[in-house]
């Protein structure tokens, strides 16, 4: 085998020059009294320029981290050093250096810039901190979660962009118990709630589903029953957003996860849910959330009551026969909405009412 063949030192010499910002051409050999001459007619030159207070210095290899995070603090650069954080971040490894280098309470920090776009990547980092494991101790560790939902909260900032990512953060970290339960020690459920009823309908459905997520555990579901969520649910039953229309859904399912909530929310809920099954809703996501919280309805005898003098057997039977047929035809993937429009309509029809609508409408479709 042949050793590799290494560039000629002329050509390395060039490039560093290069790099230096240093003038370049070839030397020719002139002997040692053309040297001496060179060197008393050219000044002294240092190997490589200053480097300029506004410009992000080089940081490459195993001293990348420390440099990015310690120019964080540098106004001038922390939007560019953010951005380069936030694409390094994306590698596990250059991750795990950027938090051992003190990432986190740089973040926490810049979160509180006056600047409108630091305050955005800022907040966008922590959402991708927030994936990784290892990122979500240490998010927990320098007390993230009150930077994003103690005041002054990142969830009320005045840009829709920080709130969106300080939404998705907030996402991040409730997938996982242990920043849900930092979430739930923080008194998320209340800022939660507000937001839900303050926010943009574009920002509604991503509040839903954090709040969905926080109701996993069960102290953030008492929370969430403290601060009388439940009329902001039903509120959002009706939006025109049909994602917002889904969260809510499932929002509701997750809220009603108990005999005392189902009665509460039940007189309520069904008619908008109904709704949402029958001719009123296409969208078929949302439709299948409105199953799922019907599902979880009418396991309580009330319920089941209340939604056979609605007429919710016959919706949920309608429903079901549209499922089969859309389903056999190819139009999309509505197996799971099939599967809870049967459970529904099995709750619903342990009442005597809705099997008397039943054989009803049996009989009328024999004749």
């Amino acid at each position: 085998l042949r050793p590799p063949t290494l560039p000629p030192l002329n050509f390395m010499h060039a490039r560093i020059r290069q790099r230096q910002g240093l003038p370049y051409s070839k030397e020719v050999p002139q002997g040692m009294a053309a040297n001496l001459r060179l060197m008393q007619t050219h000044e002294h030159r240092l190997l490589s320029r200053p480097d300029d207070e506004n410009a992000l210095r080089l940081a490459y290899g195993a001293g990348m981290a420390s440099k990015l995070v310690a120019e964080l603090g540098n106004d001038a650069l922390a939007t560019k050093a953010l951005r380069q954080a936030l694409h390094a971040m994306a590698d596990p490894q250059l991750l795990s250096s950027l938090l051992a280098a003190g990432l986190i309470p740089a973040l926490n920090t810049s979160v509180q810039n006056k600047d409108e776009c630091l305050r955005s990547l800022a907040v966008q980092g922590l959402s991708h901190a927030a994936r990784h494991p290892l990122g979500l101790r240490e998010m927990v560790a320098h007390a993230s979660v009150d930077v994003l939902v103690v005041e002054p909260a990142t969830l009320a900032d005045a840009s829709e962009e920080v709130r969106r990512h300080g939404l998705g953060a907030v996402i991040e970290l409730a997938r996982r118990p242990e920043g849900c339960r930092a979430l739930v020690g923080a008194g998320a459920a209340k800022v939660l709630v507000e937001r839900i009823s303050n926010e943009s309908i574009e920002l509604q459905a991503t509040a839903l589903e954090a709040l969905r997520l926080l109701m996993a555990q069960p102290a953030g579901l008492e929370d969430c029953i403290r601060e009388d969520a439940l009329p902001s649910l039903l509120l959002r039953l009706e939006s025109p957003a049909a994602e917002v229309r889904k969260q809510a859904a499932l929002a509701l399912a997750a809220f009603t996860a108990h005999t005392p909530e189902k009665i509460q929310a039940g007189a309520a809920a069904l008619p908008p849910l109904l709704s949402m099954l029958g001719s009123g809703d296409r969208s078929v996501t949302a439709r299948c959330a409105a199953s799922a919280a019907l599902m979880s309805l009418t396991t309580e005898t009330g319920c089941k009551r209340a939604a056979a003098e609605a007429g919710g057997a016959m919706v949920l039977s309608t429903a079901l026969s549209e499922c089969i047929e859309a389903e056999g035809l190819g139009e999309a993937d509505w197996g799971a909405l099939a599967v809870n429009l049967l459970q529904a309509l099995a709750h619903v029809a342990e009442h005597p009412g809705a099997r008397r609508q039943l054989k009803e409408r049996k009989a009328t479709a024999r004749s």
